[in-house]
C-alpha cells in the first residue's frame, strides 16, 4: 500500500468516507497482528516455561538479568541487632596455656624513674590478654599390631583379628575421610584443590583417586543410613512435596 500524504487523506475523507474507514480498520488489524508477533518473539526461557534451547535471535547473547532479592526491606540497620547475644570473642576462665611476662632486671617507673622490684610488690597483679588460635595441625599415626601365634598342634601361624575399619597396611583414618567428605561434599572444593589443601595444612597429599574412593565409600554408607528413612517416608500416610499434583 502506497503511503498517502496528509492532504491526500483529507481529500479522500471528504470524497469517500467509507474508504477512510476501511483504511483505518485494515491498519488496525495489521497493528494487532504485529503486536501479537512481538509478544511471541519476546517469549523465551526466562519469561515462560519454554526450554533455553528454543531461544532465538540475540537473546542468547544478552547478559543475564541481575537476581532480585526476595527479602523485604525493613527499618532495621545492618549488623547485629540490639539484644542479640552475638558471637564476640570473649576471654575464658580456663585457658589452655598461660605465659607470664615479667619486668626486666633494670625496669624503672616511667614517672619517677625508681627501680621496679616485683618481689617487693605483694599484690600479685596482672593485666590479662588472651589469644585464640588453632593448635598445630599434623597427622597422628596409630600403629595397630595384631599378635601372631603358632598352633601347638598343626604349627600354623595364626594372626589375631584387626578392627573392621583397619583393612590395609597403610590407610587414612576416619577423621581424615570425614574432613575430606565435608570439604568436598558441603564446601564444594574440587578434588585438585582439596588435595592441595590437605598437603598444605596437614602434610597429607591426597591424590584425586584417593579422594574419589573416599567419596564413593561415604556415599555407600550414606545410602545405607538413608534406607530406613526412605522406607519410613514410603509407608507414611502423608508426605510433603514442593508441588501439589491436585490429586485427591
Amino acid at each position: 500500500m502506497q503511503r498517502l500524504t496528509r492532504d491526500e487523506l483529507i481529500a479522500l475523507a471528504k470524497a469517500d468516507p467509507e474508504a477512510i474507514a476501511d483504511l483505518v480498520l485494515s491498519l488496525w488489524d495489521r497493528i494487532e497482528a504485529l503486536e501479537k508477533r512481538i509478544v511471541e518473539l519476546e517469549r523465551n526461557s526466562r519469561t515462560s516455561s519454554k526450554p533455553p534451547s528454543t531461544d532465538k535471535g540475540n537473546f542468547t547473547n544478552q547478559p543475564k538479568p541481575k537476581p532480585k532479592s526476595r527479602r523485604q526491606k525493613t527499618k532495621r540497620k545492618t549488623g547485629g541487632q540490639k539484644g542479640h547475644p552475638g558471637s564476640t570473642l570473649k576471654q575464658v576462665s580456663d585457658p589452655d596455656h598461660v605465659t607470664t611476662h615479667d619486668f626486666a632486671s633494670d625496669a624503672a617507673c616511667p614517672d619517677c624513674g625508681s627501680h621496679l622490684d616485683p618481689k617487693q610488690d605483694q599484690s600479685n597483679d596482672f593485666e590479662v590478654r588472651q589469644v585464640f588460635d588453632l593448635p598445630p595441625i599434623e597427622l597422628e599415626v596409630t600403629e595397630h599390631r595384631a599378635r601372631r601365634c603358632q598352633c601347638p598342634d598343626c604349627g600354623k601361624r595364626v594372626t589375631a583379628p584387626f578392627p573392621d575399619e583397619v583393612k590395609a597396611p597403610v590407610q587414612y583414618g576416619p577423621r581424615v575421610q570425614a574432613t575430606a567428605l565435608y570439604l568436598g561434599g558441603y564446601q564444594l572444593l574440587p578434588y585438585g584443590r582439596l588435595g592441595e589443601l590437605f598437603d598444605d595444612l596437614f602434610k597429607a597429599p591426597l591424590s584425586e583417586g584417593t579422594l574419589a574412593n573416599i567419596v564413593k565409600r561415604g556415599s555407600q554408607k550414606a545410602a545405607t543410613a538413608m534406607e530406613p528413612i526412605r522406607e519410613t517416608l514410603v509407608q507414611s500416610s502423608v508426605a510433603h512435596a514442593d508441588e501439589w499434583s491436585g490429586a485427591t
